[in-house]
């Protein structure tokens, strides 16, 4: 059984370094903060290049500006060069250069001009939860430009009666990329981890997703070189929302057929309890299994309601997809007061945060590395005469050994694993294992 494989290989990674791995990501996520990124323009392009510098060779999975995904269309190529506020003497009261984050993503071009700081002032975006931070906006469906400012930037601008307003920003047609990682298995029941790589200068809610999943492939390869995988694993990396909905526009078929279980992994590297979205009407394989993982290391952990969902996880389960994915965290999105601010910086997250997190993250791979998902494959239940003596000896129905394979038949759903089949059926570990054998070897299971 491949019980017996998984826990080789959960006993036997103390080699995998982790602490070397977190040192060299870490260099990657300062590497990388500071790049403008957007859902799609050059510095998006370039974040997506060094992580396939880092993990090897990825599928690309490109669509074209203005091709239709569901009931969406995607964008054109967002760059901005230059904006500024200056005042009328030449002073200068916000520039680019200083932070990506000073111009709402997707701004339109605004010529040099004077404007009255009190119309200016409906464009002068600040954050109420903290004075001194610099808030993330975006205007990516819009014909609309906002500067972003802390509050005491927009009070020293509105002081003026007038001020110089530049924005030169350029948008063309180009192609969304959605980076995949995939590596195969013996069995090509796939898991997929999804993040996204689409915001500028924040760490926790923008670097720390892609940063551990970029380790997330380094562990499956030391994996498949030590012990071979007993199941598939993709990785993706693309924009939120849009890159979500144009992955499952030409692939939704493929995921429904060969996805296990997938996790969205965003604001998981600072120190917070875990926490996780619970699934839109019942309990997923995805769910289950990171809440097995979080209470067997002992750590406390925060459950949301589907209602408060809000990264991919509103894509992957959306009543018309319903794929099995939950959404893993630490400081949850839209709750913590750095969140889409400047303040979600590099000293927000932490090498420790990463570490406990990545663990979290192997321990669930072996997880489910040690467990067998079997699946009935037959219409109904089977003819179970073809395969043992069926009826009572004194009467018609099902004998105990029949009623027992019946039963374990009906637990086989392709999300419940034998531990749990044997705790259901209140039978032992050895009892399921030779159920399993039997409808396994008379083709009556997949796994």
């Amino acid at each position: 059984m491949k019980l017996k494989m998984a826990r080789y290989i959960q006993n036997n990674t103390n080699d995998f370094d982790t602490d070397k791995f977190i040192d060299e990501i870490w260099t990657w996520i300062e590497d990388v903060y500071f790049w403008p990124r957007s859902i799609l323009n050059s510095a998006y392009d370039k974040t997506l290049a060094s992580i396939e510098e880092k993990v090897g060779v990825l599928t690309h999975h490109t669509f074209d500006t203005g091709q239709k995904i569901g009931d969406w269309l995607i964008p054109q190529k967002w760059e901005a060069k230059n904006a500024y506020i200056k005042t009328l003497t030449g002073e200068t009261l916000i520039d680019l250069k200083n932070s990506n984050l000073h111009l709402a993503s997707y701004s339109q071009t605004l010529p040099q001009q004077v404007i009255k700081t009190a119309e200016l002032a409906s464009h002068l975006k600040y954050s109420s939860k903290i004075e001194d931070a610099i808030p993330y906006v975006t205007h990516y469906y819009s014909e609309s430009w906002s500067f972003c400012v802390t509050k005491s930037q927009y009070e020293k601008i509105m002081s003026y009666d007038e001020v110089i307003v530049s924005i030169q920003s350029e948008r063309t047609d180009s192609k969304i990329d959605v980076g995949e990682f995939h590596i195969s298995g013996k069995s090509k029941k796939l898991i997929n981890f999804n993040t996204y790589i689409c915001h500028p200068s924040m760490a926790n809610n923008e670097l720390s997703g892609p940063a551990l999943c970029i380790l997330i492939a380094y562990y499956l390869k030391y994996i498949q070189q030590t012990k071979s995988l007993n199941y598939s694993y993709s990785i993706f990396w693309g924009p939120e929302t849009i890159g979500a909905i144009a992955l499952l526009s030409k692939n939704l078929e493929y995921y429904r057929t060969q996805l296990l279980t997938g996790f969205v992994l965003t604001c998981i590297g600072d120190e917070a309890n875990f926490g996780f979205i619970r699934s839109r009407k019942e309990i997923k394989l995805s769910e289950k299994m990171i809440q097995k993982v979080l209470e067997e290391m002992h750590l406390d952990y925060n459950l949301y309601s589907f209602s408060d969902r809000g990264s991919d996880e509103r894509q992957f389960c959306w009543p018309s997809v319903n794929l099995p994915y939950t959404c893993l965290f630490r400081s949850k999105f839209g709750t913590y007061r750095e969140y889409h601010t400047s303040n979600d910086d590099l000293n927000f997250i932490t090498k420790k945060g990463l570490k406990e997190s990545f663990n979290v993250l192997k321990n669930l791979i072996c997880k489910i590395e040690n467990s067998t998902f079997p699946m009935t494959n037959t219409l109904g239940e089977p003819f179970l005469s073809k395969y043992i003596k069926y009826e009572k000896e004194e009467g018609s129905g099902p004998n105990m050994s029949a009623r027992e394979i019946r039963e374990f038949l009906s637990l086989c759903d392709g999300e419940t694993d034998l531990e749990e089949i044997a705790q259901a059926m209140s039978i032992s570990n050895a009892q399921i294992s030779e159920h399993f054998d039997f409808c396994l070897n008379n083709n009556l299971i997949n796994i």
